[in-house]
């Protein structure tokens, strides 16, 4: 007897590289990005997400790399927003008080990224949201949020494939020259921009995607990858029990089953026990202890100091708070 389906399974993903406790984890782009960094800091991993905030567009993405790169900051576009200032290149939540203060801290992160990137391997992950930009029309420049200016002051249009992919490469290129061991995971993120309409967003995620592997086919690169986390919700969890209530972002159990499918593609068997030990230290680090006693108190700080060893011992790189 043939039993019905319920689900469309993605072929079992694979990589071409393992990921282990050796690798940074640099986590670009939309909001999917963010919820993925919880997992990676659970896990052990040393991770940081959106410096600048969070930007959707892969040109702004690209901007922001060769402004860690070039260190020109003179040329990065400053605008005012209510009593504080930010800029053109980065989400409304990168802000300081001044100008002055507002390139302090760019230069600061700036810096920072630099030295890291090029002085530990990382695993960039770029989350891509959409291909729908608005160019600012004084400034002739893409711009990664409006920052609730009047919409005359921009031209919203759709990036070309091509548009796309050049950026792509721009990326590639500065975290491939920053360390050769450095590897990029390009995702485009499942949540829907139904702002811009049903069938606009369709159009701006096909070419993403398109872009995206027209990157990945060129054999430039070896180090470039592809992680189907759009397809895992739109295909294989095509169900709105798998949504939050506004029925556009993933809610909370799909974006743990993209994080087992991430690891399952990417994470040899001995990495993903570890991880699993990771999630053991925390959840009991984090428990509380009933009882009063000092002895009680005592011996569960011994277990959480034992395993939080283990771990150590067996990879040393591993990021434990």
């Amino acid at each position: 007897m043939n039993h019905p389906k319920f689900f469309t399974r993605l072929p079992q993903l694979s990589s071409t590289f393992d990921l282990d406790y050796s690798y940074q984890v640099s986590l670009w782009g939309s909001c999917f990005a963010e919820n993925m960094h919880e997992f990676f800091a659970r896990a052990g991993f040393r991770v940081h997400s959106n410096p600048y905030g969070i930007i959707y567009n892969p040109v702004s993405i690209a901007k922001l790399f060769q402004v860690i790169d070039n260190n020109k900051l003179d040329e990065i576009p400053i605008c005012k927003r209510e009593d504080f200032y930010t800029s053109w290149f980065t989400h409304s939540s990168f802000n300081q008080l001044s100008s002055e203060g507002l390139h302090s801290q760019f230069e600061m992160i700036r810096a920072s990224l630099l030295s890291t990137y090029k002085s530990h391997p990382h695993v960039f992950i770029i989350s891509l949201g959409s291909a729908w930009v608005y160019e600012h029309v004084q400034e002739g420049l893409i711009v990664a949020n409006c920052h609730k200016y009047p919409k005359s002051t921009f031209e919203k249009r759709i990036l070309k494939i091509e548009e796309i992919r050049q950026s792509l490469i721009e990326i590639q290129d500065k975290a491939t020259a920053w360390n050769p061991k450095n590897q990029v995971i390009f995702t485009i993120s499942p949540v829907r921009h139904l702002r811009d309409g049903f069938i606009e967003n369709n159009r701006s995620k096909a070419r993403l995607i398109e872009a995206v592997h027209q990157l990945i086919e060129d054999k430039k690169w070896n180090n470039a990858h592809y992680f189907p986390s759009f397809e895992l919700l739109i295909d294989e969890l095509r169900d709105y029990r798998f949504y939050s209530e506004d029925l556009v972002h993933p809610n909370s159990i799909a974006i743990q089953e993209v994080w087992t499918k991430f690891m399952e593609a990417y994470c040899p068997k001995n990495l993903i026990e570890m991880i699993q030990k990771a999630n053991s230290y925390y959840k009991l680090k984090n428990h509380r202890v009933l009882s009063s006693s000092s002895e009680a108190v005592e011996q569960h700080n011994s277990k959480v100091k034992s395993l939080k060893e283990e771990l150590l011992n067996t990879w040393p790189n591993m990021q434990l708070s």
